[in-house]
């Protein structure tokens, strides 16, 4: 059942919201319970307004051979608000941890060791363009950190638990159905 606040994405696409809310799994049963389709929906809001034009600029910078690395990362550890800690990561929630702000308590505290291994990456990527560093063997948080590209698509998760992982193109289901369709496009 398609409510009224997505009517913007017009009928002839309708059927892919369907189809993609249809997908999506839930990890957290008792507010899904609570608010059905919440984290479906929120999930997509953040895919349409955040994740889907880092998408397409990392596949336009990865197509421009010669120019420079590309490298691409998803940030998963939420913070835990003190009236919601169900919250999970919000919008620019890995600045503390690239610029390393420990002190920082606006959102709760923040793990060390993950900010270790998210402010070595931004600073290695600042200073030689790569996350893993110099050395050819350098790795993010023990995993090498491939660049980005429209094949493959690894993608560095830094995770809820404040663990590393090289994910093979995270999004596959919500980036065919929107941006490989042309849906995105037709409203961005």
């Amino acid at each position: 059942r398609m409510r009224n606040d997505w009517l913007w994405l017009g009928k002839d696409h309708q059927w892919r919201l369907t189809n993609y809310l249809a997908t999506v799994e839930c990890e957290l049963d008792e507010m899904d319970t609570r608010y059905p389709d919440i984290w479906k929906r929120t999930m997509l809001e953040n895919l349409l307004a955040f994740r889907f034009g880092a998408i397409k600029m990392a596949e336009i910078h990865a197509g421009l051979e010669g120019t420079g690395r590309t490298y691409m990362y998803r940030f998963d550890k939420g913070r835990v608000y003190a009236n919601q800690p169900w919250a999970g990561a919000g919008h620019a929630c890995e600045n503390d941890y690239v610029f390393h702000n420990t002190s920082c308590v606006d959102y709760g505290p923040i793990d060390e060791g993950l900010a270790d291994v998210v402010n070595a990456a931004f600073v290695n990527f600042a200073r030689c363009g790569n996350p893993n560093g110099e050395d050819p063997d350098g790795k993010v948080g023990g995993k090498k950190w491939d660049e980005y590209d429209t094949t493959a698509r690894k993608t560095m998760l830094f995770q809820n638990d404040c663990t590393t992982s090289l994910a093979e193109d995270p999004e596959k289901v919500a980036r065919k159905t929107f941006l490989d369709s042309g849906a995105y496009d037709t409203y961005h």
